[in-house]
Protein backbone atom coordinates (compact mmCIF):
# COMPACT_ATOMS: atom_id res chain seq x y z
CA UNK A 1 0.00 0.00 0.00
CA UNK A 2 3.26 2.59 1.22
CA UNK A 3 4.17 1.74 -2.88
CA UNK A 4 0.80 2.61 -4.18
CA UNK A 5 1.01 5.97 -2.21
CA UNK A 6 4.57 7.39 -3.23
CA UNK A 7 3.59 6.15 -6.97
CA UNK A 8 1.01 8.25 -6.97
CA UNK A 9 2.53 11.35 -5.48
CA UNK A 10 5.17 10.84 -7.73
CA UNK A 11 2.40 10.42 -10.71
CA UNK A 12 0.87 13.75 -9.52
CA UNK A 13 4.59 15.68 -8.83
CA UNK A 14 5.12 14.48 -12.62
CA UNK A 15 1.51 15.79 -13.89
CA UNK A 16 2.13 19.15 -12.11
CA UNK A 17 5.64 19.52 -13.52
CA UNK A 18 4.62 19.12 -17.34
CA UNK A 19 1.18 21.89 -16.64
CA UNK A 20 4.61 24.11 -15.83
CA UNK A 21 6.51 23.45 -18.22
CA UNK A 22 3.16 23.62 -20.47
CA UNK A 23 2.59 27.14 -19.27
CA UNK A 24 5.75 28.20 -19.26
CA UNK A 25 6.79 27.48 -22.54
CA UNK A 26 3.83 28.67 -23.98
CA UNK A 27 4.21 32.63 -22.87
CA UNK A 28 8.16 31.97 -23.15
CA UNK A 29 8.75 35.63 -24.94
CA UNK A 30 6.72 37.48 -21.92
CA UNK A 31 9.14 35.55 -19.67
CA UNK A 32 12.04 36.56 -22.04
CA UNK A 33 11.33 39.99 -21.76
CA UNK A 34 10.92 40.20 -18.16
CA UNK A 35 14.64 38.13 -17.46
CA UNK A 36 15.99 40.69 -19.81
CA UNK A 37 15.84 39.26 -22.95
CA UNK A 38 15.97 40.89 -26.57
CA UNK A 39 12.44 40.43 -27.01
CA UNK A 40 11.59 43.05 -25.62
CA UNK A 41 8.30 41.48 -24.08
CA UNK A 42 7.29 42.16 -20.65
CA UNK A 43 4.79 40.58 -17.90
CA UNK A 44 4.63 42.41 -15.20
CA UNK A 45 3.30 41.09 -11.93
CA UNK A 46 -0.06 42.87 -11.74
CA UNK A 47 -2.84 43.54 -9.19
CA UNK A 48 -3.32 40.90 -6.74
CA UNK A 49 -1.07 38.38 -8.60
CA UNK A 50 0.74 36.45 -5.65
CA UNK A 51 4.63 35.72 -5.90
CA UNK A 52 6.17 32.54 -5.96
CA UNK A 53 6.38 30.95 -2.53
CA UNK A 54 3.92 34.03 -1.03
CA UNK A 55 1.85 33.01 1.29
CA UNK A 56 -0.66 35.78 1.51
CA UNK A 57 -4.44 36.92 1.68
CA UNK A 58 -6.61 35.49 -1.81
CA UNK A 59 -5.86 38.11 -4.65
CA UNK A 60 -7.91 40.43 -6.11
CA UNK A 61 -9.15 39.96 -9.77
CA UNK A 62 -8.13 42.58 -12.36
CA UNK A 63 -11.02 44.19 -13.86
CA UNK A 64 -12.00 43.91 -17.34
CA UNK A 65 -9.35 40.93 -17.70
CA UNK A 66 -10.76 37.84 -19.06
CA UNK A 67 -10.78 34.39 -16.67
CA UNK A 68 -8.91 31.63 -17.43
CA UNK A 69 -10.05 28.55 -15.05
CA UNK A 70 -8.18 25.50 -14.67
CA UNK A 71 -9.71 22.43 -12.74
CA UNK A 72 -7.58 20.39 -10.92
CA UNK A 73 -7.95 16.63 -11.11
CA UNK A 74 -6.01 13.59 -9.25
CA UNK A 75 -2.93 13.57 -12.16
CA UNK A 76 -3.80 16.11 -14.39
CA UNK A 77 -5.24 19.83 -14.94
CA UNK A 78 -8.17 20.71 -17.56
CA UNK A 79 -7.24 22.62 -19.56
CA UNK A 80 -3.96 20.82 -20.40
CA UNK A 81 -2.98 24.01 -22.23
CA UNK A 82 -3.80 27.66 -21.87
CA UNK A 83 -2.49 30.12 -24.50
CA UNK A 84 -2.37 34.01 -23.49
CA UNK A 85 -1.77 36.35 -26.38
CA UNK A 86 1.41 38.47 -25.41
CA UNK A 87 0.81 41.63 -22.85
CA UNK A 88 -2.71 40.31 -21.99
CA UNK A 89 -4.06 40.67 -18.77
CA UNK A 90 -5.99 37.45 -17.63
CA UNK A 91 -7.40 36.01 -14.03
CA UNK A 92 -6.26 32.84 -13.46
CA UNK A 93 -8.86 30.39 -11.78
CA UNK A 94 -8.16 27.23 -9.78
CA UNK A 95 -10.72 24.88 -9.21
CA UNK A 96 -10.10 22.24 -7.00
CA UNK A 97 -13.25 19.73 -7.02
CA UNK A 98 -13.94 18.36 -3.16
CA UNK A 99 -13.86 14.53 -5.27
CA UNK A 100 -9.86 15.23 -5.46
CA UNK A 101 -9.77 14.86 -1.89
CA UNK A 102 -6.46 16.52 -1.50
CA UNK A 103 -4.76 20.03 -1.98
CA UNK A 104 -3.40 21.01 -5.42
CA UNK A 105 -1.36 24.00 -6.63
CA UNK A 106 -0.74 25.71 -9.61
CA UNK A 107 2.67 27.12 -9.94
CA UNK A 108 4.80 29.05 -12.58
CA UNK A 109 7.99 30.20 -10.61
CA UNK A 110 9.24 32.18 -13.64
CA UNK A 111 5.68 34.57 -13.84
CA UNK A 112 5.37 34.71 -10.16
CA UNK A 113 2.10 32.48 -10.10
CA UNK A 114 1.12 29.99 -7.53
CA UNK A 115 -2.12 29.62 -6.44
CA UNK A 116 -3.40 26.54 -3.96
CA UNK A 117 -6.48 25.13 -3.27
CA UNK A 118 -8.04 22.69 -0.89
CA UNK A 119 -10.38 20.12 -2.25
CA UNK A 120 -13.77 21.43 -2.48
CA UNK A 121 -11.84 24.99 -3.14
CA UNK A 122 -11.83 27.68 -5.71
Amino acid sequence: MRAQTVAGWIAVGAGLALVIALLVSTIAPAVAGVAGGSSGASWPMGPGMMGFGNAGPASTAISGATEVRVQAANFGFSPREIRVPKNTAVNLTLVNPAETGVVHDLTAPALGIHIVAGAGAT
